[in-house]
């Protein structure tokens, strides 16, 4: 029991170390890049930056920590289970509690949102379907927010405003759903319900908000594109929908995540712009695929050095952990 207890706690408080040091390297990086003026265009990389300390820290636990304590730590050692490295475990155990809650909470208030839409909800026909083919259920609510708005992971389902969709002409509307289909089809509300979920210290630090903004303005960037391809006509249809959905009143409150909607998660000028002339509006913003590039290159640097090496130093590192916190 004693060795399970000494296991578990120096992998909680290898996930922490880990996950601290690549927060903070992100926090650092993102800052950096803010005075650089360098911006990430694509939606999918933002992601992959903000879910690294997430990542790297499990990663880190089930590639090295793990298999280093069990193939080298003795079955019949003694070590003492100090203080410190019992506090560094709760600590550790905290971050996944907080992430655990901020998701729960996160999904609880998107389905409170549901069932007040779906009170007085009108389904319609709006001949749009789902990632597999089937029908996406389509609603007309009475909200007085301009909501147009794709809710739900598992059993997405679309949610119209009525004097949103008494507001769009035909082509509007049609150009604002295929918007919330774009959502569907790059799977966005999982990856909202994702940001929430990671139990990473990141998130206890501002840059992960920015972060997070910044994923949910390329990801609307990345549904508008998506809703239009290379249609002029459909994206002017778009633009126009966003700026009638924009000017409505009372003006736009947030909703909970996993919900995407038309109106929020990006900057509206720069959609606009990039829809009117898709051209002249990216140009000159760098592309993140050379720092993509820099850190497959390191995770492979990684791979191919000696791992009964690494495993080693692992395991001399976590004996002088539990040195340090006995």
């Amino acid at each position: 029991m004693t060795r399970l207890l000494l296991g578990v706690s120096l992998g909680l408080t290898w996930f922490l170390l880990i996950n601290a040091a690549v927060s903070l390297a992100v926090a650092g990086a993102l800052r950096v890049a803010v005075v650089w003026g360098w911006r990430s265009s694509t939606a999918r990389f933002v992601l992959a930056v903000r879910l690294l300390p997430s990542l790297a820290g499990v990663g880190g636990l089930l590639g090295f920590v793990l298999p280093a304590y069990v193939a080298l730590e003795p079955a019949d050692a003694v070590e003492p289970l100090g203080a410190g490295l019992i506090l560094l475990a709760l600590v550790s155990i905290g971050l996944f509690a907080r992430a655990a809650l901020r998701a729960g909470l996160a999904w609880w208030l998107a389905r409170a949102e549901v069932r007040e839409w779906l009170r007085d909800a009108e389904r319609i026909d709006a001949a749009v379907s789902d990632r597999d083919g089937r029908a996406l259920p389509t609603y007309v609510v009475s909200d007085p927010r301009p909501i147009v708005a794709l809710a739900g992971v598992r059993r997405p389902r679309l949610f119209i405003a009525r004097h949103v969709a008494d507001h769009l002409t035909g082509e509007e509307l049609s150009a604002a759903i295929a918007h919330e289909r774009g959502h569907l089809t790059s799977r966005d509300n999982l990856k909202r319900l994702l940001l929430r979920a990671c139990p990473d210290v990141l998130s206890l630090l501002p840059d992960s908000r920015d972060l997070e903004r910044a994923w949910a303005g390329a990801a609307e960037l990345a549904a508008d594109g998506r809703a239009t391809g290379a249609d002029a006509r459909r994206a002017a249809a778009l633009a126009s929908a966003i700026l009638k959905v924009a000017r409505m009143l009372p003006p736009p409150q947030p909703i909970a995540a996993p919900v995407s909607t038309l109106h929020d998660g990006g900057v509206i000028a720069e959609r606009i712009r990039t829809l009117i002339a898709p051209d002249s509006s990216r140009a000159g913003a760098p592309r993140g695929s050379w720092m993509a590039v820099a850190m497959l290159a390191g995770l492979a640097a990684v791979a191919a050095g000696d791992y009964p090496a690494l495993l080693f130093t692992v395991h001399q590192v976590s004996e002088a952990l539990v040195r340090l916190f006995a």
